[in-house]
C-alpha cells in the first residue's frame, strides 16, 4: 500500500490540523483554524504526483443527521483516488462547515484509504 492517507496527514499537520486514529486506514480530523484553500492545494499536489485516477468535486452542501439539518457546508472538496501502483482506493472529504445549532465554523477533513478495493478486482 502507498500510504496516501499518511502522506496527506503529514502535510496537513503543518496547516494546523490534528488527527484521530493515526496509522489506521480510516482517519478523521478537524481543526477550526485550518485554511480550506491551503489544505485543498496540499491534497491535490500529493494526489497529482501519484500514478492513478483522480476524481474531484467541489461545491456547497449540507449535513443532515437523522432527518435534521445540522450544518451548512460553505465550501466542499471531495476527491477519490485510485492508485495504480498499490491498487488502493482513497476517499477524501474536505469541508468548511458552519454549525446551525451553535455558532461555530471549522474546517474538517476525513480520509479513508482502502487497500483491498473491489475496484481493482
Amino acid at each position: 500500500m502507498c500510504h496516501i492517507a499518511e502522506e496527506i496527514m503529514k502535510e496537513l499537520k503543518g496547516l494546523k490540523f490534528s488527527f484521530l486514529n493515526e496509522g489506521k486506514e480510516s482517519i478523521a480530523t478537524t481543526n477550526g483554524e485550518a485554511n480550506f484553500d491551503e489544505a485543498k492545494e496540499k491534497i491535490r499536489e500529493i494526489l497529482l504526483k501519484k500514478r492513478g485516477e483522480l476524481i474531484e468535486l467541489e461545491g456547497k452542501g449540507r449535513i443532515t443527521d437523522m432527518g435534521q439539518k445540522e450544518a451548512e457546508i460553505e465550501m466542499g472538496y471531495y476527491a477519490e483516488f485510485y492508485c495504480y501502483d498499490c491498487m488502493s482506493a482513497t476517499f477524501i472529504r474536505l469541508w468548511k462547515e458552519r454549525a446551525l445549532f451553535m455558532k461555530k465554523i471549522w474546517v474538517s477533513v476525513d480520509i479513508d484509504e482502502i487497500s483491498d478495493s473491489l475496484w481493482f478486482r
